[in-house]
């Protein structure tokens, strides 16, 4: 779980959903509110990103850094099987 808080929309929240794609590289799922925000996916032997999509109704480039800033991160993670 994420704290997407700011002054433009108070009180939203994030959460990324991980898996793990056939080829073996690492796909990140971002959902804002229960709504689908973005994607991005990590080369398996690098962990360079390879592919990237995002939401344009509600892209703000400020909440791609606030889903990477660990100040933010409210700590409820599962990393299951």
């Amino acid at each position: 779980m994420v704290d997407l808080d700011s002054r433009e929309s108070p009180g939203k929240f994030g959460h990324v959903s991980q898996y793990r794609l056939t080829n073996g590289n690492k796909y990140l799922v971002y959902f804002i509110e229960e709504r689908y925000f973005g994607f991005d996916e990590f080369h398996l032997n690098t962990d360079r990103l390879v592919n990237q999509g995002r939401s344009l109704d509600d892209y703000d480039y400020r909440i791609d850094s606030y889903f990477h800033d660990e100040a933010r991160d409210l700590g409820w993670c599962f990393d299951g099987p």
